[in-house]
């Protein structure tokens, strides 16, 4: 007999079980019912269905943004001859909030479990065997077999030895979610994309931000003219950052912390109420039962083929815990090919290429394909060109009007090897080129399209024309 969906079920096999219910688990297991396969997921807590990326990375995370951009339109309201009052911001509230917000997803999640006769089981998850799976829930083992596993077990907040996160004065992302109250002076160690959306919004809501990155640039991997545009407007807002630099040591106060901080060869002293260590992620995949099995493991992450099939064939890996972009949407679509593949479809791999990539801070920043960079560094021929926000009328009459576009094109044949955005709506302005891109339009193939005026969009089509020095506005 065996616990499955709070009632006592006797033990069956399924199709195939998925072990983790984050974006990349939980489509993974749809997919798969869709497909006429019986299917059950493993989830670690009966309240965490939809994992980091529902409970405590992208939906809360995205809901504290748009409070935010909520609280700087108030301030700015004037601008456009209204007066508002902003009052002070209420973190508890707003925290709450986001987590009610994860809360009607998150049951909209097991309400599609239930649709699609997905059985929920609770519990740590080990594979025993090429085909078996052990549960441990409350002490209790529980076995359960399938014909296939995909694993899909997300990551963590990765940790420095040398800053010890205790989820009070020195934060995970995860830790955030425990505010109170607002940080009177914060420091962010990280300036890749979560730390500079964390920055931006607690920057917005009052609190005094100063970002440390070790690289020389914020955002590393964007686009370096994109990562310069957004450091001057965080600067302009009053956000310190400190880049090719690092913190050597947290001193502990009652309820502080003393940071010295390594930057252009001097140490300085600076006290923050809080710390948010955002450095990166680190895969789960330790006491799974991975190395019993044969299966193979690289600096932490599994190692999959084009299938997402593990060196064990029966056992896929998608997501975070397998070296591919810690997206989330990167998951989903792993999630939905190797549920195809299970299921006897020919489904065409993921062209990682054309998979956009945002930063939703106040001022948005998203790109897609190759950096400037990356693409001189490969030899190849290419046009590049850029498109401001100043000359689009919808970005000017809702007085956001900084920022790009930014085109890297083939010079022959003018698709797309790489587009940069940073400004208003960049996070939904880049899907316009991720479709260009993946299906291998041409540059041309945008600037012939007609686009509603006033809006956003009408950039994409200025910034198309502008590789051949024919944009109307500009």
């Amino acid at each position: 007999m065996r616990l499955v969906n709070g009632k006592i079920t006797p033990m069956k096999k399924y199709q195939t079980i998925v072990i983790g219910s984050g974006p990349g688990g939980y489509v993974a297991a749809i997919r798969l019912a869709q497909l006429g396969k019986s299917v059950a997921i493993v989830e670690r807590f009966q309240d965490h269905v939809g994992g980091v990326c529902l409970n405590e990375g992208c939906i809360p995370t995205k809901a504290l943004i748009n409070s935010a951009k909520f609280f700087d339109s108030a301030k700015e309201a004037e601008i456009s001859a209204v007066e508002l009052k902003a009052g002070i911001p209420d973190m508890a509230k707003m925290v709450s909030a986001a987590l009610n917000t994860s809360a009607q997803l998150r049951n909209g999640i097991k309400y599609l479990f239930k649709k699609n006769n997905i059985d929920l089981i609770v519990g740590n998850a080990r594979i025993a065997s090429k085909n078996s799976l052990i549960v441990t829930n409350n002490g209790k083992d529980d076995e359960f077999l399938a014909d296939n596993f995909i694993i899909a077990t997300g990551s963590r907040p990765k940790v420095l030895a040398s800053l010890e996160a205790d989820e009070k004065n020195v934060l995970t992302s995860d830790g955030v979610f425990k505010l109170k109250q607002t940080p009177k002076a914060l420091l962010i160690i990280g300036g890749g994309a979560i730390g500079v959306e964390f920055g931006s919004l607690f920057n917005s809501f009052g609190s005094n931000v100063t970002i440390v990155e070790l690289e020389e640039q914020l955002l590393p991997l964007e686009d370096k003219e994109i990562a310069i545009e957004m450091t001057k407007y965080l600067k302009k807002r009053g956000i310190e950052i400190f880049t090719k630099s690092q913190v050597l040591e947290l001193q502990r106060k009652p309820n502080s912390r003393i940071a010295k901080i390594k930057t252009n060869n001097e140490t300085i002293e600076k006290e923050f109420e809080y710390v948010l260590v955002c450095v990166g992620r680190s895969p789960n995949t330790e006491n799974l039962g991975l190395e019993k099995i044969g299966l193979t493991l690289e600096k932490g992450f599994i190692k999959v083929n084009e299938k997402m099939q593990t060196s064990v064939d029966n056992i896929y890996a998608i997501g975070d815990c397998i070296n591919s972009p810690m997206l989330a949407h990167v998951a989903s679509v792993e999630g939905i090919l190797a549920a195809e593949i299970i299921a006897g479809l020919k489904s065409e791999p993921i062209d990682y290429s054309s998979i956009p990539s945002v930063v939703y801070s106040q001022f948005e920043a998203a790109s897609v394909g190759l950096t400037e960079e990356l693409a001189r560094e490969k030899g190849l021929d290419v046009v590049i060109c850029k498109h401001f926000f100043k000359s689009c009328p919808k970005a000017l009459l809702l007085h956001k009007d900084d920022g790009f576009v930014k085109i890297i094109a083939d010079k022959k044949t003018f698709k797309i090897i790489g587009v940069h955005i940073a400004g208003i709506g960049a996070s939904e302005l880049i899907h316009e080129f991720v479709l260009a891109k993946a299906n291998n339009l041409r540059l041309q193939d945008i600037a012939k399209t007609t686009h509603a005026h006033p809006s956003l969009s009408e950039i994409v089509v200025d910034a198309a024309k502008s590789v051949f020095d024919k944009p109307i506005h500009g």
